[in-house]
């Protein structure tokens, strides 16, 4: 994600959610990982609840306005091309071509 979030600058805004994390250790991953997108936190998992995701990790592809598009929940992480494609797909961004 962070690689996508890089390429994608003003592009596409990537939003992490720190979800069912105490605030110290998901900040103690985001400084590990070194991710630079901002991260909000969901403690209670009520964004994971609200789109009916079955497990982590979930990615939402949401156009502007807010109309989400797509909902990713299969259990395992998206890889750079995965994340390329699916927005290309549901939100018209091409951003590694």
């Amino acid at each position: 994600m962070e690689a996508f979030a890089t390429a994608a600058g003003a592009t596409v805004a990537v939003i992490g959610v720190d979800t069912a994390d105490e605030r110290s250790p998901a900040q103690s991953t985001i400084s590990d990982l070194k991710l630079t997108y901002p991260m909000v936190s969901d403690p209670d998992q009520h964004i994971l609840h609200s789109i009916g995701a079955q497990g982590l990790p979930a990615t939402l592809f949401v156009a502007p306005g807010g109309d989400i598009r797509y909902v990713y929940s299969s259990g395992t992480a998206l890889d750079t091309a995965q994340i390329d494609a699916l927005a290309t797909r549901y939100l018209g961004v091409t951003v590694h071509g």
